[in-house]
């Protein structure tokens, strides 16, 4: 994807309360499931991100501050302090795998969604890791040095849009039926750093480093900007 010019327009906000998938986490996950998904499957999908803050903040301070506060102590004999410091040490090890495991369960979700990984990678497309098979549509999910990307590959009309400082801007060719959707979007951090790119070979979603955890909001937007443009889905 080519970088981005400022020959970009801004799309004003309609002022509208917006699509009601996007006020609550755990509504967006279960709306864009294909296939049945238990409530709270996408209640703990939505929290465990907290969760994983919260365990990375305790894992980074918790382990140095208990060490010190052991080593510490005065007029305790040497054996104890060693012991309380390899204890600390044990328990952190335990909570480290914890937080791995809580970390990678997190993903388990995306298979509702059509989310499969790729067993062998495609010599034509190295950069491709993952395909999302969602209501007959096949979009390819990749890395680049770039960043993150979606795609979906069918010629489409040209045109590009961006998000930043809270604000969707579009190319002068964007169709007006994309710019009406836009503008219902209200304005979020979870667009922040979002480019799109469409033409003759599909159209695709860009993301700098750092940005996957938006990787289903991308998909979504994809998904409504293809109804806009009123591509049909393959029978």
């Amino acid at each position: 994807m080519r970088d981005f010019t400022d020959d970009l327009i801004p799309i004003p906000a309609s002022g509208t309360e917006g699509p009601p998938e996007l006020s609550d986490e755990a509504y967006f996950i279960a709306s864009m499931a294909i296939q049945a998904i238990d409530p709270s499957i996408a209640r703990s999908f939505a929290r465990k991100k907290y969760y994983i803050y919260a365990m990375i903040l305790i894992f980074c301070f918790g382990l140095p501050l208990t060490i010190i506060g052991v080593v510490s102590i005065p007029n305790l004999p040497k054996w104890v302090t060693q012991a309380g410091v390899w204890i600390s040490l044990a328990v952190f090890f335990i909570f480290f795998y914890a937080m791995v495991y809580v970390i990678l369960s997190k993903h388990k979700v995306l298979k509702f969604i059509g989310f499969r990984a790729i067993g062998e990678a495609d010599a034509t497309k190295p950069d491709v890791l993952a395909i999302a098979d969602r209501h007959g549509r096949s979009f390819e999910y990749g890395h680049t040095q770039k960043g993150n990307f979606w795609r979906y590959i069918k010629p489409l009309p040209e045109f590009r849009i961006e998000y930043r400082d809270g604000v969707f801007y579009g190319s002068a060719g964007l169709p007006s039926r994309v710019q009406h959707l836009l503008g219902q979007i209200p304005p979020h951090r979870r667009w922040k750093k979002l480019s799109i790119e469409s033409g003759s070979g599909g159209i695709r979603t860009q993301r700098p480093v750092g940005k996957a955890g938006n990787m289903l909001y991308d998909i979504w937007l994809l998904e409504k900007i293809l109804g806009a443009l009123k591509v049909e889905q393959p029978p």
